[in-house]
């Protein structure tokens, strides 16, 4: 039998890119595809903000699903908390792994409640991030989900009691043979991934499955020596994947802006401006804000732009978290705006990693400014003292 298969969308939720799925979803129409879908059922992830959410995003996954298309429930609010090994032995970060059995059991209980109100009924389970334990798998299955999307076989086995539908690309290949799922990060397409995803749809059209079609049709049976030294060779070759777009990035300049808020000011408006017409070829860039209430520019974030939520009310809260982000994002340069931001993080520019320039902007005539502070001269002196450790000032 020649090689088959289906396609899924992942990160569905309210605030995804509606842009492109419209017209995702027009090809799959025409083509009369059944994708699966990963629903967030209660998105909590900033990074899948990447517009203002849709009003009637439930009756278009009710719309979906009335369409034959397949609903996952994908995690529950699509934020890692842990940083244990999963089950899959690829990733050490995760909504799930690692957490109790109450607390995982409360999580889908809580996923599934939404999904129920709204008349949906997920009929597989899609982890953010492949991250998931046995613990995770038990749970489900208490909930009367016992198909997952996840593993790297070549074809559907029975595995810690439920059936895996191996999921092993991320664009179309060719094969002889085996069963492959590919899935796609919508949020991030660009015109030229919209016309290779419709040109590969029509390639491999008579090759195409749904999940109900591949379910009714396929003798599933227990995973087997031969499924698991597969699965571990395809892991290896997944892992170095990941590990050459680092490789290849050595030579862009990774730049980190960071800022207090995007309310709608003009120090807000500037940094968003610069991290829309910077050349890509250059720089790899990065974007921490302290406090993301009342947003006012979030959609205009461009989505090739890693979106950091600091999640602090204050600046002075969100100093240790800035410096845990500048060791872990390791950035060329940190560009920051508004005095008390720059400040703060000229105080701290010692315990940065070596050789991270730090740039501050000013949005103000400092002299002029510090007038309308209380405790001028303490802010007059801390000017004086920290400023001088910028690498830069515009």
């Amino acid at each position: 039998m020649s090689a088959r298969y289906l396609v899924r969308f992942d990160d569905i939720c309210p605030t995804m890119n509606w842009k492109i799925w419209g017209r995702i979803e027009a090809i799959l129409l025409e083509h009369g595809v059944k994708p699966l879908l990963a629903v967030v059922p209660d998105n909590q992830d900033p990074n899948l903000v990447v517009r203002g959410p849709n009003p009637d995003f439930w009756d278009r996954v009710l719309q979906l699903q009335d369409w034959g298309w397949t609903i996952g429930m994908h995690g529950y609010r699509h934020v890692y908390q842990t940083r244990k090994i999963d089950i899959l032995g690829l990733k050490a970060w995760s909504e799930f792994t690692g957490l109790s059995h109450e607390e995982q059991e409360a999580k889908i209980a809580k996923g599934l409640e939404i999904f129920q109100r709204e008349g949906i009924k997920p009929s597989m389970w899609v982890a953010p991030g492949h991250s998931f334990d046995e613990i995770t798998v038990r749970a489900l299955q208490r909930h009367d989900i016992d198909v997952i999307s996840d593993g790297f076989f070549l074809r559907p086995v029975l595995y810690h009691g439920s059936v895996w539908i191996p999921q092993q690309l991320w664009h179309f290949r060719p094969f002889p043979r085996g069963l492959w799922t590919v899935c796609y990060h919508h949020n991030t397409f660009q015109d030229k991934d919209l016309t290779q995803f419709e040109a590969d749809i029509r390639r491999y059209i008579n090759q195409l499955v749904s999940l109900d079609q591949l379910l009714s049709s396929h003798d599933i049976q227990n995973i087997g020596l031969l499924d698991k030294l597969t699965a571990a060779g395809w892991m290896r070759l997944v892992r170095i994947k990941h590990m050459l777009p680092a490789v290849r990035d050595t030579s862009r300049c990774k730049v980190l802006f960071l800022i207090p808020t995007l309310t709608g000011g003009g120090s807000e408006r500037v940094m968003i401006t610069l991290l829309n017409h910077m050349d890509r070829s250059r720089f790899q860039l990065a974007l921490g804000v302290v406090d993301t209430r009342r947003t006012v520019f979030r959609d205009e974030v461009p989505a090739d732009v890693e979106f950091i939520d600091l999640n602090c009310t204050r600046v002075r809260y969100a100093v240790p978290k800035i410096l845990r982000l500048v060791r872990s994002v390791r950035p060329k340069v940190v560009l920051s705006t508004l005095g008390h931001l720059n400040l703060a993080l000229a105080a701290a520019k010692p315990l940065f990693p070596k050789g991270v320039r730090l740039i501050g902007r000013e949005s103000t005539v400092v002299s002029q400014g510090l007038t309308c502070y209380k405790l001028s001269r303490l802010w007059a002196w801390g000017y004086r003292r920290f400023y001088p450790r910028l690498d830069h000032v515009v």
